[in-house]
């Protein structure tokens, strides 16, 4: 393959497939960084990605493909794998970092045999979770398999890292640890009136995610419940967009949620400083994850943390910042809710730890920082 079109074989592509979440902001982070660093970055993802207007405002480049969320499109898989060959084949980059598991399969099968040198960071493997026995067994023989055409394969945490060599995915000298990193607190930034208003009274404990399976916002809703029964200063809201919208919606109404002042069920609208700079406790009801950036925001803001304890997220809360709680429980969920919401919890001493977290572990300085040194490495290597 000849040199890239960047000066010094530099530019690097960020490829990643969800059109909205963690993955994409993280990849839109990366661009945005990296640039300071000697790097030319361009992203390439689906065509209704959330960043796309905020790349181009930034002069990012955003190259659209064929991708599609679910794995019920095999043409248009092959299509977006094609896409992506022509691509590369036009720009010869340096680097093509592939994130999440279906860009990381899709954008490494794509590119065997050009010599391209790619990066493969799975954001939480395809096989880890409430799956089935057939996909586990699958995904994992393709993740090893593919890992052969990886120069580096990127974990996000130390669970992950644990995960990949559980699974024989890669060798010691192809995998590699670096953590999330998210920007400091934009505390110039105007805060939800609903929830400004929802806050009134008592502490806002609000729960921000994609609304999905992984996510088990049903579970967050049943501590709701019990939470604001159990508490008249208790304020609670669940934000979001997703495919369990409407069935969420229908708990909450069968739960008497829809009917209390002291919930609030709202959409999703970035910036997510527009809600973190709103609330009093962030809290993550997940099945499973692998680090979750959305509980690095709320340690940046200095909002105290309630999580469940599933794989990365014991590297993230401590103590000090928040509470670790059991999957899938109702019951110890709503616990700690109260248990925050109580008198006798220092909340400042929680808020200046969990600013301190971040300072000391997530900072985005240090992720682009080894980010580089990644992409550096990875250069120096031949092909």
């Amino acid at each position: 393959m000849a040199a890239s079109t960047a000066a010094g074989g530099r530019l690097a592509l960020e490829v990643f497939e969800p059109p909205d979440g963690g993955v994409p902001e993280h990849a839109l982070l990366l661009a945005l960084g990296l640039r300071d660093r000697g790097f030319e970055v361009e992203l390439v993802g689906p065509r209704d990605s959330q960043v796309e207007a905020r790349a181009s405002e930034a002069g990012i480049r955003l190259h659209t493909l064929a991708f599609r969320r679910d794995y019920r499109h095999p043409w248009d898989d092959a299509r977006a794998g094609l896409e992506l060959r022509r691509l590369v084949q036009a720009r010869r980059p340096g680097i093509v970092h592939c994130h999440a598991s279906k860009a990381g399969a899709i954008g490494r099968a794509a590119l065997a045999g050009t010599g391209t040198r790619t990066i493969y960071t799975p954001h939480c493997f395809g096989f880890v979770g409430e799956v089935s026995r057939a996909r586990q067994l699958l995904v994992s023989r393709t993740e090893r398999a593919l890992a052969r055409l990886s120069a580096k394969i990127v974990c996000v945490c130390e669970a992950e890292l644990a995960v990949a060599r559980g699974n024989r995915i890669g060798t010691p000298e192809q995998l590699a640890v670096l953590r999330y990193g998210v920007p400091e607190a934009d505390h110039q930034s105007l805060a939800d009136p609903r929830l400004s208003e929802l806050r009134q009274g008592g502490r806002l404990f609000a729960n921000i995610a994609r609304l999905r399976t992984q996510k088990r916002q049903d579970v967050f809703l049943e501590a709701a419940r019990v939470a604001l029964d159990r508490d008249e200063r208790a304020r609670i809201a669940l934000i979001g967009n997703g495919p369990l919208a409407p069935e969420l919606r229908a708990q909450a109404a069968r739960l008497g949620l829809d009917r209390d002042a002291r919930f609030a069920l709202l959409p999703f609208t970035p910036p997510v400083e527009r809600y973190m700079s709103a609330i009093d406790v962030f809290v993550l009801s997940s099945s499973w994850e692998a680090l979750p950036i959305s509980l690095l925001e709320a340690q940046a803001w200095g909002v105290p943390q309630i999580a469940t304890a599933v794989f990365g997220t014991p590297e993230i809360i401590t103590p000090q910042t928040g509470r670790l709680v059991a999957p899938r429980d109702p019951a110890d969920l709503a616990a700690a809710m109260l248990e925050l919401n109580g008198d006798e919890v220092d909340f400042e001493a929680m808020s200046e730890a969990s600013r301190a977290r971040h300072a000391e572990r997530f900072t985005l300085e240090r992720m682009l920082s080894e980010t580089a040194s990644l992409y550096e490495e990875v250069l120096s290597s031949p092909t």
